[in-house]
């Protein structure tokens, strides 16, 4: 066994593997192809990946922002969408920002439940923040979303550097613009 698939493995005990209620077992497509972009992920960059898997862009985004937890590698095969959506916040569906989100709060609208509930929610919530942005909403409450998944090509590549102590003083440049970013740049590129 090479270093790599040691702390590979080390990464993987904290996998989680569930969708709704149900474990996923290892024979299945979902579970290996998770485990395979999952270790290509960690040996070539040496990162954890959280991943969810649906039928639409907005409902497997949702499901791998329900596994992130800082503890590992992460995923979330999204079964049941209402159960997904019913308890979600309004403000953590894509396009949903903070003039937007406290408009809806002005209308009682916190959560996807509370559109859904509404008497005739599509006219409703079309009514209170226009139709464009109303039927997006709405859709995206139902977990419908037509947005075609295409592959991006990566452009630029972050980096962060976190440091305990207070740097006073010119070298702090050195430190993190000559010796630290390039080290984090080459180790991903």
């Amino acid at each position: 066994m090479s270093m790599t698939d040691l702390r590979y493995a080390r990464h993987r005990r904290s996998t989680k593997l569930h969708s709704g209620n149900r474990i996923l077992e290892p024979s299945d497509f979902a579970h290996q192809l998770v485990e395979k972009i999952q270790k290509e992920i960690f040996s070539a960059i040496r990162c954890t990946v959280y991943i969810g898997i649906s039928d639409n862009k907005l409902l497997s985004k949702l499901g791998a922002n329900k596994v992130k937890d800082g503890e590992g590698n992460g995923v979330h095969l999204v079964v049941n969408k209402e159960a997904l959506l019913n308890d979600l916040e309004l403000k953590d569906l894509e396009g949903i920002g903070y003039r937007l989100n406290q408009k809806l709060l002005s209308h009682h609208l916190r959560y996807v439940r509370d559109v859904l509930n509404m008497e005739n929610p599509k006219q409703e919530i079309c009514g209170i923040i226009g139709s464009g942005n109303g039927n997006k909403i709405y859709n995206y409450c139902c977990g419908i979303d037509t947005r075609p998944v295409e592959i991006a090509e990566r452009k630029t590549i972050g980096t962060e550097c976190n440091y305990g102590v207070r740097f006073d003083g010119p070298y702090i440049y050195q430190v993190i613009v000559q010796l630290e970013m390039p080290r984090q740049f080459f180790a991903r590129a």
